[in-house]
């Protein structure tokens, strides 16, 4: 697993920069002082002022280290904790489950309600469905406004390949020697699609003979 790094604050960096500043001033006063001697009037005068710089470069270091100390503190209490990035080693036993988007996963819930709903040419609705209508329809419920015909639907998916296919995405088949039908992915190998005249809503497996060969492709919507 890699961790993002959450870069610092410009106005945390800022801060530092004067303190460190001030402090430079201040030890640069002291050396100053120590090493003046006794030099008459002049430098008695010169070492007052040099030793008001002092007093006011303390007060400078002393207001810059509780605002950075308020900086840093603010810091911890807004910066989100690392962003991890890539996959955390599974328990032994254990799969990654294939995470859908909200909208695929809510169409694929209603496209399973329609298991037996009768097969209608141009349907989009409980009253018969044909494929691309199915997912339109399913869609549509669900809250996402998806292309009505299976050729819209192919030019406005996402292309996805088999291993990376998630619950709601629609699958492409080559059906009589042309891509002509569509149907909605549901996990472990299993879609859901309105096949045919004469037939109604039903689910089937990518794994069987027939449409493990007339399966092109995923994609997402």
């Amino acid at each position: 697993m890699t961790i993002a790094v959450i870069p610092r604050e410009p106005k945390l960096s800022r801060a530092f920069a004067k303190a460190r500043k001030q402090i430079g001033n201040f030890v640069s006063g002291i050396q100053f002082i120590s090493n003046s001697g006794s030099g008459g009037y002049g430098y008695t005068v010169l070492r007052c002022k040099v030793f008001h710089m002092l007093l006011q470069s303390a007060r400078n270091l002393i207001c810059h280290m509780f605002l950075v100390a308020g900086l840093l503190f603010a810091a911890g209490c807004s910066t989100p904790g690392p962003v991890a990035t890539g996959n955390a080693p599974l328990a032994p036993g254990r799969t990654m489950p294939q995470v859908s988007d909200a909208y695929g996963y809510r169409a694929a819930e209603i496209a399973m309600h329609q298991v037996g709903a009768p097969y209608r040419y141009g349907g989009a609705s409980t009253n018969g469905f044909d494929c691309s209508g199915l997912v339109h329809y399913s869609y549509a419920k669900a809250g996402k406004s998806v292309p009505r015909t299976t050729a819209g639907l192919w030019q406005g998916a996402r292309p996805i390949s088999y291993a990376d296919l998630k619950t709601g995405d629609v699958l492409f088949f080559r059906i009589e020697g042309k891509m002509s039908h569509v149907g909605m992915y549901l996990g472990n190998g299993r879609f859901v699609h309105a096949p045919a005249s004469g037939r109604s809503v039903s689910v089937d497996s990518l794994d069987s003979d027939f449409y493990s060969l007339a399966f092109i492709r995923g994609g997402r919507l």
